[in-house]
């Protein structure tokens, strides 16, 4: 009997599928890359679509004594409509988005295809299941694919655990600094492999300082009489590395290694205990053109998302407290 659906997460360890039967000796786990699928907007009047990446993240949801798992896919709010830096309110969405997911079993020799996730829906308001963050100038959104990927047939999804998503102001403890390897798991250019379809890995090095928010001053209306400079400010690290399109949306990890520092109090060299799991630090915006730098938003956007949406969808009951009048029903004794 063959599978309809197979889905994982990954928790703080990490599980090593047979698919892939080999030791994680790189600085990549090579598992994760299950994780993050390749992204193509639906094609303009000329023909012509976007290619990014997303990735998937889950959570567990515990409500009436039962336990679920929502999943989520994550990727940058200029896929599903035209949000730039200088203007960050989208006026425009596309319909809709095709994620290349990966399959249990092949499709003539490959082993993924085209799961349609819709921006809109019929009466053309936005899909319920997007949810954009608030702050116009944080490129994130969410889009909650649980009950699309549990009844597409022979799916071979992995996720990973939110608790992968590193808190921005924790990327410091981890023995991190400026110069440290981190790697963008994406699809530049839209280069993948070819029976799988996995992401690349690319090496890049971190540029700020870790834990500290960066701005960056955006001129708008340039080639107007009288252009504007806007000075933006978030929770993003700068990773000195070429990210290029099709790079967009997907998640910045940290290596695989173990890692040593020089304490700045003590001047004594630490050593980290065990290795540096590929925690997720950020997701992939933008690159500043010929500089060789990008932004990457903190993954805290990511979380508040993810919570403020569980908590719409499945608000925690509250008990009411037999000393509350709404609970005193009207009598006349």
């Amino acid at each position: 009997m063959s599978n309809k659906l197979l889905i994982v997460f990954l928790p703080f360890f990490l599980l090593v599928s047979s698919a892939i039967a080999e030791d994680a000796t790189g600085k990549v786990t090579p598992e994760i890359l299950r994780c993050v699928v390749k992204l193509e907007t639906n094609p303009d009047a000329s023909g012509k679509y976007e290619r990014g990446t997303g990735f998937f993240v889950s959570e567990s949801v515990s409500r009436g004594g039962k336990q679920t798992r929502r999943t989520f896919l994550v990727t940058n709010k200029h896929m599903v409509g035209d949000w730039t830096w200088s203007s960050p309110v989208i006026k425009n969405y596309k319909d809709y988005i095709n994620a290349i997911v990966y399959t249990v079993h092949p499709i003539e020799g490959k082993y993924y295809k085209k799961l349609r996730v819709n921006i809109k829906e019929r009466d053309n308001n936005l899909n319920h299941i997007l949810r954009i963050h608030p702050n116009p100038n944080i490129d994130v959104v969410i889009f909650d694919l649980t009950e699309e990927i549990d009844k597409t047939d022979d799916l071979n999804i992995r996720s990973f655990d939110v608790s992968y998503l590193m808190p921005f102001y924790s990327i410091s403890d981890q023995l991190i600094g400026i110069g440290d390897q981190v790697f963008a798991l994406g699809y530049p250019f839209g280069i993948s492999s070819v029976k799988h379809n996995f992401p690349i890995a690319k090496s890049g090095y971190i540029a700020s300082i870790p834990s500290e928010p960066f701005y960056s001053q955006v001129l708008i209306d340039e080639d107007s009489d009288q252009p504007v400079i806007k000075r933006v400010a978030a929770d993003i690290t700068v990773i000195d590395g070429l990210i290029v399109p099709g790079n967009s949306g997907g998640p910045v990890i940290l290596a695989n290694e173990l890692k040593s520092r020089r304490d700045p109090k003590t001047n004594q060299v630490q050593f980290s205990s065990k290795q540096t799991e590929n925690y997720i630090i950020g997701i992939v915006s933008y690159g500043f053109s010929g500089s060789g730098l990008s932004f990457v938003f903190s993954t805290d956007y990511i979380r508040s998302l993810i919570e403020t949406y569980i908590e719409e969808k499945f608000p925690v009951p509250r008990l009411k407290l037999i000393n509350d009048p709404s609970n005193l029903s009207n009598r006349d004794d």
